[in-house]
C-alpha cells in the first residue's frame, strides 16, 4: 500500500509500506555528501530506491545543482517519480529507470560531478534471502554487484569529482580494493591513499587497518586526474 511521509525538510516521499523503504543509512549518505556538492554540479544517485537521497539533498543545496536518480526497479523508480512530481522538482531532479550496468547507453562519459551510492551489502549468497523479491535486489547483491557500482562510477564521475558510498564496515578490504580499476585515491577521515600506492599491498592493508579503525557510516571516494 503507498503512502506519503513527510521529511524533515518538508519534502514529501511516496513509499510502499509491504515493500522496501528507506532507513537511516540512506540519510547519513545524503547529509554526508552535503558538503561537497557546489553550485551547477550534476549529482547523481545510483541506485536510488524511491529517490530519497535527491529528496534530502535538494533543498540544502543550490538551485542550479541538478539531481538525477537511477533505479533498477520499475516499481520503485516510479514511486521516485510521483514524490519528485508531489513536491513540484521536476525541473531539479530527474529519475531514470536502468541498469548501472548499462550506464554507458543512458549517460555521457565523465558527466557527475558527485555520485551517491546505497547499494545492495549483501552477497547473493550470503546469509538470508528476503522472499519478497523487491527487498532481495535492495539487500542483496542479486542484480548489482560492488564491482558494477565500481565500473559505473568510473564511467560517469568527472575528474576531481567525489563519490559518497555507504556499506557494510566488514567489507572494506573489498571496498578498497575496487575503485583503483578506474584510478581512483581513497579519503576516509584524515587518511588518504594514492592511486599509486594500490600496487603495494601493504601499504592498502595498512589504509584498510587505519580507516577501520576510524570508521564511521559512510566513505568519500575521490577521483584523481588521469
Amino acid at each position: 500500500m503507498e503512502e506519503i511521509d513527510t521529511l524533515l525538510n518538508g519534502n514529501k516521499i511516496v513509499q510502499d509500506t509491504k515493500g522496501f523503504m528507506f532507513g537511516i543509512d540512506a540519510v547519513l549518505l545524503a547529509h554526508f555528501a552535503l558538503g561537497q556538492i557546489k553550485k551547477n554540479d550534476r549529482v547523481i544517485d545510483l541506485c536510488t530506491g524511491t529517490g530519497i537521497v535527491p529528496l534530502l539533498q535538494e533543498k540544502a543545496v543550490s538551485s542550479t545543482v541538478a539531481f538525477t536518480g537511477l533505479e533498477l526497479q520499475q516499481k520503485y523508480a516510479g514511486l521516485a517519480q510521483k514524490s519528485v512530481e508531489l513536491n513540484g522538482l521536476t525541473e531539479k531532479i530527474k529519475i531514470i529507470q536502468g541498469d548501472v550496468k548499462n550506464v554507458e547507453q543512458l549517460f555521457e562519459k565523465h558527466s557527475f560531478n558527485i555520485i551517491t551510492c546505497n547499494p545492495p551489502y549483501m552477497l547473493a549468497e550470503q546469509g538470508m534471502t528476503n522472499p519478497n523479491d523487491e527487498k532481495a535486489i535492495a539487500r542483496h547483491e542479486v542484480c548489482c554487484t560492488l564491482a558494477d557500482v565500481c565500473n559505473a562510477v568510473d564511467f560517469l564521475l568527472h575528474t576531481h569529482g567525489s563519490f559518497f558510498m555507504i556499506h557494510k564496515a566488514s567489507r572494506l578490504p573489498e571496498i578498497f580494493r575496487q575503485p583503483f580499476i578506474g584510478g581512483f585515491g581513497i579519503r576516509c577521515g584524515s587518511h588518504s591513499l594514492r592511486p599509486a600506492e594500490a600496487s603495494r599491498k601493504n601499504a592498502l592493508d595498512r589504509h584498510v587497518s587505519t580507516c577501520a579503525q576510524t570508521f564511521r557510516s559512510g566513505r568519500r571516494i575521490r577521483k584523481k586526474p588521469a
